[in-house]
């Protein structure tokens, strides 16, 4: 009776997914010792090896898990929702997820991203029976795979998918699209320094903030590289003078409004 009394508080407590104490679990293993070869066995060693486990003794755990295969499945969700950091690493950062752990694959990738294992994280995410596009976004980034990460979050326009995606293509180097992320997130200022960036003056020219619109006006035609006009050389002496003037004013004017913002800052 006692221990029927502690298999049922044992099974109540996994599941709630609070902790067994050391001691439950060392009755427990005298309870299985009293009915080896009964047909209670089995039942007693789920629970004994899930005790373990709650009990924060995962190396036994999962060591016994040949005595009661039956247990495995539950035996990775516990370690998913409640298993500290150091069990995490140790049993979950593997080349090959066991079908058995599918239904928390999704929270296992959750874990291992968060914890800086990204690589990881990415062969767990893929069992996830309903992979969430924005944490998978989030662990190709760490992985470095910018391209996956546009992917993922094509059309999501939430604040952190928009921040993902920004992310992204700084990674990409891709200042147009940047721009048009800004812009689309009613960031004109950074907008129009990712124009600036990806360097196009025609367009800066044509629409730019006052300070950047006579400079994009004078290197347009440059990146344009239309064709040298043949000058007299004191034409071409005097042009040089206003030209290199005008540049001057131009520059500085910008230089006193325009302030380098954090995000292009080395």
């Amino acid at each position: 009776a006692t221990s029927e009394a502690l298999i049922t508080l044992v099974e109540m407590q996994l599941s709630q997914r609070q902790p067994v104490s050391p001691a439950d679990v060392t009755a427990l293993a005298a309870g299985l010792q009293e009915r080896l070869g009964s047909p209670e066995e089995a039942r007693y060693r789920r629970a004994l090896l899930l005790a373990r486990a709650a009990a924060g003794d995962y190396a036994t755990a999962f060591g016994d898990l040949a005595d009661a295969p039956e247990a495995e499945a539950e035996l990775w969700a516990l370690l998913a929702q409640t298993g500290p950091d150091s069990a995490m690493l140790d049993h979950a950062v593997r080349d090959v997820v066991p079908k058995e752990a599918a239904p928390t694959a999704g929270l296992m990738a959750q874990r291992l991203s968060d914890l800086g294992f990204g690589d990881a994280a990415a062969r767990w995410i893929v069992h996830a029976p309903a992979p969430d596009a924005l944490l998978a976004a989030r662990i190709d980034l760490q992985r470095g795979d910018a391209r996956s990460v546009l992917r993922h979050l094509a059309g999501a326009e939430d604040g952190e998918s928009v921040a993902l995606k920004f992310i992204a293509l700084q990674q990409l180097d891709d200042h147009e699209a940047m721009a048009e992320a800004l812009f689309l997130a009613e960031e004109p200022d950074a907008g129009w320094r990712a124009v600036a960036r990806a360097r196009d003056w025609t367009r800066m020219a044509a629409s730019g903030p006052a300070p950047w619109q006579p400079v994009a006006a004078m290197l347009a035609p440059l990146a344009a590289k239309p064709a040298a006009v043949e000058l007299p050389p004191l034409a071409a002496a005097h042009r040089l003078l206003e030209t290199s003037q005008t540049t001057r004013a131009a520059v500085d004017a910008l230089l006193i409004s325009v302030t380098a913002p954090p995000v292009f800052s080395q």
